[in-house]
């Protein structure tokens, strides 16, 4: 048992074991943890049910340690990091996936009649092949084991590798892959859809869910293209309402770019002028209505969650700039337009905890991107950091 419980690794690289890319890290975690885990679980998924809601419960996509998944198992690769992966087109990863959703259910209950999961056997990993056979095998084996069990079942599928590796998923695979799935049991995610979305092309006849990631690695610097947002939004409603399922969330990290997400929730509800929206956004933020803090909203709107910026960039302290264009440029323009001076902001405004942040926050950002905006003098990188952190 304790081989196993190490093969699982430490609670903060659980994704990425769940995902296949590691194992053995950091590990065993203690049973107390497991414990308060299921505790946990317990209750979110009441409170989920008693507001409505179908909640959706991981299982597994085959990655398994060698002693279970048999000596001559395949494998996956995930920047360098190989894991043992059972077939899901085998009878033995049927039988562990009727396991795991029975021991599932004895642990956090019933998962009701038309229960949802999700599961990514090849999340950022390559399949073992790329025969459309195999592939389609691939695919309905994942679905039979699960309905097997659960025969109103849904299968949550991202759609992120057929971007992230679009190289080898190429139209063809992806349709062989799902090819053996029921529409009606197939739920795809268009993960990066502010970025990188996928509907535009069909996803290829499937019910999906639109989701912004937006943050990749907890990254903390202020971006999202909030008037993309909304146009991008509003236009997937009107062109693809009849397998649109919703619209979602998916950051890596959260507690930052607070504007983003609250643009995107309330575009569940309706279209939004970003301008109008802006405005009133900073009135609730603050509490009172205050025209520095709207022109301040106003200014970042325009420059740092202004139009293209749909990716972080790395602070500068621990990546040197390479370019002059956007996203870096975005940065020392929102900088430029600053007011000769700080607004001046009303005394009832807690702004952000600091009395002075509506002023400092875009100056903040224009002083990082001095280390990111190209000089017509040369002059050494050292000589860069101290001017700029000085000032």
């Amino acid at each position: 048992m304790r081989p196993l419980r190490a093969w699982i690794g430490s609670a903060a690289h659980l994704p990425w074991m769940s995902m296949g890319g590691m194992h053995d890290f950091g590990g065993p975690l203690p049973e107390r943890w497991d414990d308060r885990r299921i505790a946990l679980a317990r209750r979110i998924l009441t409170h989920a049910r008693e507001l409505g809601m179908t909640p959706v419960l991981p299982l597994p996509g085959g990655h398994v340690p060698r002693s279970v998944a048999g000596p001559d198992a395949l494998e996956i690769e995930w920047q360098g990091w190989r894991t043992p992966l059972m077939d899901p087109a085998s009878a033995d990863f049927a039988r562990f996936m009727k396991l795991f959703l029975d021991t599932q259910e004895e642990l956090l209950g019933d998962p009701g009649f038309a229960p949802v999961f999700a599961v990514d056997p090849f999340i950022e990993s390559l399949p073992p092949s790329g025969d459309l056979a195999d592939l389609a095998a691939a695919g309905a084996g994942v679905h039979d084991a699960i309905t097997a069990v659960h025969p109103r079942a849904t299968w949550l599928l991202q759609g992120w590798p057929f971007h992230y590796h679009r190289g080898f998923w190429t139209d063809e695979r992806v349709a062989a892959y799902l090819s053996r799935v029921p529409h009606d049991r197939l739920l795809l995610i268009d993960l990066w859809g502010e970025h990188a979305p996928m509907w535009r092309k069909g996803m290829h006849g499937r019910r999906w869910i639109w989701t912004a990631v937006h943050n990749f690695g907890g990254r903390f610097a202020l971006f999202g293209d909030l008037r993309g947002l909304a146009r991008d939004v509003a236009e997937l409603i009107e062109t693809a309402p009849d397998r649109l399922e919703g619209i979602g969330l998916a950051p890596e990290a959260i507690e930052n770019n607070t504007v983003f997400y609250e643009a995107a929730s309330d575009l569940v509800w309706g279209p939004l002028d970003i301008d109008t929206w802006l405005a009133d956004f900073a009135v609730q933020r603050y509490g009172v209505a205050d025209d520095s803090a709207v022109e301040a909203w106003r200014l970042l709107g325009a420059t740092l969650y202004g139009p293209g910026r749909t990716r972080s960039i790395p602070s500068p302290v621990i990546a040197r700039p390479w370019s002059a264009r956007a996203p870096f440029a975005t940065q020392r323009l929102a900088g430029e337009a600053l007011p000769a001076g700080p607004p001046r902001m009303s005394a009832n405004i807690d702004a952000e905890n600091d009395p002075a942040v509506l002023g400092d926050l875009p100056r903040d950002h224009a002083r990082r991107a001095a280390c990111c905006s190209p000089s017509p003098i040369a002059r050494s990188p050292e000589s860069r950091w101290r001017r700029t952190w000085s000032s």
